[in-house]
């Protein structure tokens, strides 16, 4: 048996079942948001969130004496469930929102970075080669300097 909303094996112990469309469904998975508060339902006639809303429609027609006690609580259950996952929703959107904004920052410093360290390193390779080139040039000069006064070169 696998949960219908995580697709994880379900244990008997966290088990809930559907009354109508007999799907199961993790306790944890299915909670009731109170005052910010996760708690799991445990109910022999519970229904999942699809089947409510199944429900609803099709009693619209009737009098609302046709809904029995069981049968309106869980439904305001289902209705603060899904009214908390919308809120975790839009706190998790936010969250990505600011995330996606802070690497599009970093990518831009790491670019910035990249464009300096390019041209530091560009004029690290020119002062290489003047440092070569003057290193020749001391060296020309020593000599022909030495070679001038009839010493040995060091």
């Amino acid at each position: 048996m696998s949960c219908a909303i995580c697709n994880q094996g379900v244990s008997p112990a966290k088990l809930l079942n559907c009354s109508i469309c007999k799907m199961n469904f993790h306790s944890t998975c299915i909670t009731n948001s109170q005052d910010g508060i996760k708690k799991p339902i445990r109910n022999k006639d519970w229904k999942c969130d699809n089947c409510i809303l199944k429900i609803i429609p099709d009693r619209r027609n009737h009098d609302k004496s046709d809904l029995n006690k069981d049968d309106m609580k869980n439904i305001k259950i289902n209705l603060n469930n899904i009214s908390f996952k919308l809120d975790t929703l839009s706190d998790s959107i936010n969250k990505i929102d600011s995330i996606e904004k802070s690497i599009s920052f970093i990518s831009t410093k790491v670019d910035e970075f990249n464009v300096k360290f390019e041209t530091i390193l560009s004029k690290l390779k020119t002062h290489e080669k003047k440092i070569s080139n003057l290193k020749k040039s001391v060296q020309y000069w020593n000599a022909k300097y030495y070679h001038s006064a009839g010493t040995r070169t060091l």
